[in-house]
């Protein structure tokens, strides 16, 4: 149990942490200096780069009595999915679209996702958690007492599902970059900066989809405690030389929960400054097609063409040895989905970087 004069020296560093955050402009961010980054990539949240499309898509209540068998998902929702499409296909299109964010966002975070092909069979909490997030974000929860074909509003994320995956992968950017819920006066840079927040409501939830809240003690907080419980003991034993310790100690961590820095601020979020990985993992094809006459930049009557594609496996019109950056072959990931799996010594989505190899 910490002591009253542990917990006293604790408030008078949390004061000053929280005085030094006021001085920070509201559209600046602050740097904090003894932070150590942790799976701080771009896009920050899994599924975040298709998310203003799906809230602008129209959606439409599923027939109550259609149970979509899913495979990918399937362990991850519990809800009745709102419909994208029409179509009988609509849910097995979704399912694709989460496991793709699923793939790119761990191999993001350097992961291999080959090695997480059945997420709730994993033993990785991060893995279940970008599994959870991109079911949650691609297959909405349609509202309980909806009619068939009724068009319905796109229910967002819980708050809950975003803070389990930020614990869960332990997602540090050492700046206030990182929210689940933007606060007021944080904006963010394109192609984000539409994104209000996932929603404030923990689930289970009728204003949001996710599934019974899974949170753990951040590791911050369970410093702190930690911090807490071994030096008050240093005060009681040497009042004098243990005060100052601890007082050094607890201000430095409090801002690190705070996350400041009183040497430094920018204006862009650590996250945003990094390379998009969903346009680095991209693959440009280049074709010749008929000219239509619209453009001028022809070669013998024909147009060069320049497409990009994130999944080199998806364009039929490649040649098998070119994709896969020619370190790989297509193999099936999801039921209809493949990607590319690398030869040994490759890595990454298009199999473009050299993996060191153990001896």
């Amino acid at each position: 149990m910490p002591s009253a004069s542990a917990i006293a020296v604790w408030s008078t560093a949390l004061v000053t942490s929280e005085a030094v955050v006021d001085r920070i402009p509201v559209d600046s961010f602050s740097t904090n200096a003894i932070c150590r980054q942790h799976n701080c990539i771009n896009p920050i949240f899994p599924g975040l780069q298709d998310l203003e499309k799906l809230q602008a898509a129209t959606w439409t209540c599923p027939d109550p009595e259609s149970k979509p068998a899913m495979q990918f998902c399937g362990g991850a929702v519990q809800h009745r999915v709102a419909l994208m499409d029409t179509d009988s296909e609509s849910v097995k299109k979704q399912e694709e679209m989460a496991s793709t964010a699923y793939f790119f966002h761990l191999s993001g975070m350097k992961k291999d996702p080959w090695d997480s092909r059945q997420p709730e069979a994993h033993g990785d909490a991060c893995v279940q958690a970008v599994w959870r997030m991109v079911c949650s974000t691609y297959l909405p929860k349609a509202p309980v007492h909806c009619k068939k074909g009724e068009k319905i509003p796109y229910l967002i994320p819980c708050q809950s599902e975003c803070r389990g995956y930020l614990d869960a992968c332990n997602v540090e950017c050492c700046d206030e970059s990182v929210q689940c819920t933007p606060e007021k006066g944080v904006h963010l840079e394109k192609p984000f900066s539409n994104f209000t927040g996932y929603s404030t409501a923990t689930a289970p939830s009728a204003e949001c989809t996710g599934n019974s809240a899974r949170r753990s003690a951040g590791p911050s907080v369970l410093l702190l405690f930690g911090i807490l419980s071994y030096f008050s003991s240093a005060v009681e034993l040497t009042p004098a030389g243990g005060r100052s310790k601890l007082l050094l100690v607890l201000a430095l961590a409090a801002m690190n929960l705070q996350g400041c820095d009183i040497m430094v601020s920018h204006s862009s979020g650590t996250w945003e400054t990094r390379s998009n990985y969903m346009l680095s993992f991209s693959v440009k094809n280049t074709q010749v097609e008929g000219d239509s006459g619209i453009t001028t930049a022809t070669t013998g009557g024909m147009r060069i063409v320049t497409k990009s594609s994130i999944n080199s496996c998806s364009l039929p019109e490649l040649d098998d040895s070119q994709k896969c950056n020619g370190h790989g072959e297509c193999k099936e990931f999801a039921a209809g989905l493949s990607f590319c799996q690398c030869t040994t010594g490759w890595t990454d989505p298009e199999c473009r970087t050299g993996r060191a190899i153990a001896a």
